[in-house]
């Protein structure tokens, strides 16, 4: 049985891990990568939102997302890192940050801009629930400039309403 992957909020003591764990060489092109004073900026920024996963009580990961409800662009999913690829936690970790998002943010969907060389995350975020869309210039404009002017233009954008729901855990 798979040990249960769960989430608490990041501090600044956990900076350390965020940074070595976005700059693994498996992460080279695919991972954006903050400097220490950008994470703590955007840890006191209060629209971020920034989670780590724990399995078993080691760390795995963390993702950075964006509260953009009061906006009308849902929650923006900044930044998902996993520490241990192809085992699922990348898919089970959007599932937690979806419930989260929808249940104490209120978000209507969840959104995220992803590489198109990235296939891995491609799968995942599929997997998942997520869809490619097709962002008007307009929106895509408005869309970046919410998102702090991410590279959204040679992204491809995926997007699902939420909530999503784990197969894994759906009960007849």
């Amino acid at each position: 049985m798979e040990t249960a992957l769960t989430m608490r909020r990041m501090k600044a003591s956990d900076i350390d891990f965020a940074m070595a764990t976005e700059s693994a060489p498996e992460c080279d092109g695919l991972v954006g990568r903050w400097s220490e004073d950008e994470y703590r900026d955007s840890l006191a920024d209060p629209k971020h939102r920034h989670w780590l996963f724990e399995q078993g009580g080691t760390l795995a990961g963390f993702v950075i997302g964006y509260d953009l409800v009061s906006a009308g662009a849902g929650f923006y999913l900044k930044r998902i890192v996993v520490s241990c690829k192809a085992r699922g936690l990348g898919r089970r970790a959007i599932y937690l940050v979806s419930d989260l998002a929808r249940r104490q943010l209120g978000a209507p969907y969840l959104w995220l801009g992803v590489y198109p060389h990235n296939a891995r995350a491609i799968r995942c975020y599929e997997a998942a629930g997520l869809r490619p869309f097709d962002a008007k210039p307009k929106a895509l404009a408005r869309h970046r400039m919410l998102s702090d002017g991410a590279a959204l233009d040679v992204c491809l954008l995926y997007k699902a309403d939420l909530p999503l729901t784990d197969p894994c855990c759906v009960r007849d």
